[in-house]
């Protein structure tokens, strides 16, 4: 009890800085409408208000009726604002007909955290989907086989859902070496069309 009551005694205190805060932050919000100067944070709200804001729905409605298909490459990197902006976009228009989202990430590659990326997102719409709307592009052409078997063996200890946000003992994450392209079986220059360098003299 003391030191919810010690606590409390900070009330008035902690009032003031809020006060502080919202009051700079209004003076601030003015000052950058004045020269018309904006953070990235600032322009992705604007954004976002184009669709949730009543004042603006018919422009909602004539950006939501331009897109037939929309991209979202690196998704695995896409924060919750960013969601929400997508989401907000993908709403049905007036006709009753929306846009298409293909959407292409890999949650192994998810490197912004620190810039409030969050992969549960990516993870959370690919389950959302249908088996056959989902392409697993795992795959590897850059490497030979031996050393994606190390990388799937180091993985598969390392990687869970609890740690990484993936499960990496479903074939689906793991990487897998294409036997009927075999670039690193090959000989030199096989995959040029080249079996073997002649010299001019047979």
């Amino acid at each position: 009890e003391k030191e919810y009551e010690k606590l409390l005694s900070f009330q008035d205190d902690v009032m003031l800085l809020l006060d502080i805060v919202k009051e700079m932050e209004a003076k601030l919000s003015s000052y950058k409408r004045t020269v018309n100067c904006f953070t990235f944070s600032d322009i992705q709200a604007f954004a976002l208000s184009l669709f949730e804001d009543d004042r603006f729905q018919d422009i909602a409605e004539e950006i939501r009726s331009r897109f037939t298909y929309i991209m979202v490459d690196e998704y695995q990197d896409t924060n919750d604002f960013q969601e929400c902006f997508i989401n907000a976009l993908l709403k049905p228009n007036a006709s009753g007909s929306r846009a298409h989202l293909f959407c292409v990430g890999d949650p192994k590659q998810a490197i912004y955290g620190f810039r409030n990326s969050n992969v549960k997102l990516f993870m959370a719409r690919q389950e959302s989907l249908q088996e056959d709307e989902v392409i697993h592009m795992n795959k590897n052409y850059r490497s030979g086989e031996k050393l994606l078997m190390e990388i799937n063996t180091l993985f598969s200890a390392y990687m869970s859902k609890d740690h990484g946000d993936v499960d990496y003992t479903l074939p689906s994450e793991q990487l897998t070496y294409d036997k009927n392209v075999d670039l690193f079986g090959e000989k030199p220059y096989g995959h040029f069309g080249i079996s073997r360098i002649v010299s001019p003299e047979g």
